[in-house]
């Protein structure tokens, strides 16, 4: 797999997905109403350690890349319809584990849209970068 992987358009869809998670979770767009939901405050996020969650989240955004990546060249998915078509039902395979996931956690059906709306967006974004630029 790794000598199929075309690194620069990787390391554009790793980065666009870094980008909407930081705007999606901002205190400007959904970070307050998710840590309302999650019962965080602003002091408890900076004890978590926010860069090494970060730092994990680099690296796993960079396998869930190289994975996506995958599957569109496999499935030969060359315009952002045939890439739509394709992340589809890879973002079904993403959320619906989360979502049962939080149904036994008792978390609210607000946050479990809130999260499957940011996987929309995120694997959508990753998926047309990695189509656009081969």
């Amino acid at each position: 797999m790794l000598n199929t992987l075309h690194i620069p358009s990787l390391l554009a869809a790793v980065a666009a997905s870094m980008v909407i998670g930081a705007v999606w979770y901002s205190p400007m767009a959904f970070g307050k109403q998710w840590m309302a939901l999650v019962g965080l405050t602003e002091k408890q996020m900076q004890k978590n350690s926010p860069g090494r969650a970060m730092a994990i989240c680099l690296v796993l955004t960079v396998v869930f890349g190289a994975l996506l990546q995958s599957i569109l060249k496999r499935t030969s998915a060359d315009t952002l319809l045939e890439s739509f078509s394709v992340v589809w039902p890879f973002w079904l395979l993403v959320v619906i584990p989360l979502v049962i996931h939080e149904l036994f956690e008792g978390r609210s059906w607000r946050l479990m849209a809130l999260n499957a709306a940011y996987q929309a967006v995120n694997v959508f974004a990753m998926g047309a970068v990695l189509v656009v630029w081969r």
